[in-house]
């Protein structure tokens, strides 16, 4: 499983910012990481990562 650290330094990588929550669920039974990220212009982002990969499915 992706530590959420390894999770966070991708999506800042990909989108400068910071986290506010981050959150595990389960997507068609596989562990997703749920994460409402803040860009440094201000916008509210929220990312769906594979948890077993670190793969990030979507943002929005």
């Amino acid at each position: 499983m992706a530590s959420l650290g390894f999770v966070i330094e991708s999506i800042k990588r990909r989108s400068p910012g910071r986290q506010l929550d981050a959150d595990v669920d389960f997507m068609d039974g596989r562990p997703v990481y749920r994460v409402r990220w803040l860009t440094v212009h201000g916008r509210r982002m929220d990312y769906l990562v594979d948890a077993e990969t670190g793969v990030i499915l979507s943002g929005r």
